[in-house]
């Protein structure tokens, strides 16, 4: 997965499970999250900021 900080638990946090490819990794999955500008009050992604479903049958295009 590319960007797997950006996957989140229903609730909008980053999964307690994420675990980096590369070991010597430190980011810090939130401080991504908010530098690509998701807003994170909480540590919680902004529930406005999401992609519904049929969002991302739009960008995917019409044939999912």
């Amino acid at each position: 997965m590319r960007h797997p900080w950006r996957v989140s638990t229903t609730r909008g946090t980053v999964s307690s499970g994420l675990r980096w490819a590369d070991p010597t990794r430190t980011d810090i999955p939130e401080d991504l999250l908010r530098g690509e500008g998701i807003q994170m009050p909480g540590n919680i992604a902004d529930p406005a900021q999401r992609l519904t479903r049929t969002d991302l049958r739009d960008l995917l295009g019409s044939n999912v």
